[in-house]
């Protein structure tokens, strides 16, 4: 690396550690939301000059990227949304879905690190594969139909985006024909370090989380509180849609609202076409652009309008 560059990263490190050190200096959240937003604006200025100009750009830039990175770790603690669990360990078989769900969300807690904490306090991520297996488990000893679905970015495992992370797994219940959406560990996306808008754009970075873009309508907020509360939802109406287009805008980067400058935080994809993405049949990438659903690896030229 030239003199130069290695005086720029120094720099800009320098810039960094020093909005770091104003998150860790407030405690007012609103106020570290817009210390964050500084950082992300920041970012990717400067990536534009780095990326252009300096040959080790992908060497040297993860050092810029891991700080960011401890920056946003100070904000995950906090959350987007006030709903709370229901968990009750008095939840009798007489209400069969409630059990289910009450015995999962028992089984994930009797098994948490840290014993001090609260059902609500845990931190679900990366827990979704063992939940969804345990809630199978339980309704097959009820002689409950129960169907475990795998989510992958842009609703398909070949090719592989985003480097096989954001992977995401939740239960479909058939009770007497009746449906629900069973996802206990829902809350993991609605952490505030990774549900920032601005994140969007920034190199490397996996955009921002499902949480945000639930909480930008009422049908979404509906879908999104029942399962905080109550760890599932009677699928009926647009409810499929709803949790379902959650997680398609949050596979789209930065790339996305540059070029198309859609900035409606929607999709046109109906019930129908969820199910076809899920069975396989289709997918996400046959209607968007490839390079706008996986890890932006070039920077954007323009302020996104966030």
């Amino acid at each position: 690396m030239k003199l130069e560059h290695l005086n720029d990263y120094h720099k800009y490190y320098e810039t960094i550690l020093k909005y770091k050190a104003c998150i860790v200096n407030t405690g007012n959240i609103a106020e570290k939301i817009n210390i964050m937003n500084s950082i992300y604006d920041y970012v990717k200025e400067i990536s534009i000059y780095l990326y252009k100009n300096d040959p080790n750009f992908e060497k040297n830039y993860p050092y810029i990227e891991n700080l960011v990175l401890q920056c946003e770790s100070l904000l995950a603690n906090e959350k987007i949304t006030d709903i709370k669990s229901n968990f009750n360990i008095e939840v009798k078989k007489s209400d069969p879905i409630s059990y289910i769900v009450n015995q999962a969300r028992e089984y994930i807690y009797n098994n948490r690190s840290d014993k001090k904490l609260k059902f609500d306090d845990l931190d679900l991520t990366g827990k979704c594969f063992i939940a969804s297996n345990y809630i199978k488990n339980v309704c097959q000893g009820m002689n409950i139909k129960c169907y475990k679905i795998g989510l992958f970015p842009g609703f398909t495992y070949s090719p592989i985006l985003y480097n096989g992370l954001k992977q995401h797994y939740f239960n479909i219940i058939d009770l007497n024909n009746e449906f629900y959406l069973v996802d206990i560990t829902y809350s993991q996306f609605f952490k505030l370090d990774k549900n920032i808008l601005n994140r969007i754009g920034a190199i490397n970075f996996l955009g921002c989380s499902t949480g945000i873009f639930m909480n930008m309508t009422g049908s979404r907020k509906n879908v999104a509180n029942n399962l905080l509360e109550k760890g599932f939802i009677k699928i009926e109406n647009e409810v499929m849609k709803d949790y379902l287009d959650g997680f398609a805008l949050s596979y789209r980067n930065g790339l996305y609202y540059e070029t198309t400058n859609d900035y409606t935080f929607k999709t046109n994809y109906s019930n129908e076409d969820y199910l076809n993405f899920l069975i396989h049949n289709d997918n996400q990438i046959n209607h968007e652009n490839e390079k706008f659903l996986d890890i932006q690896k070039i920077p954007i030229t323009k302020k996104l309008k966030f």
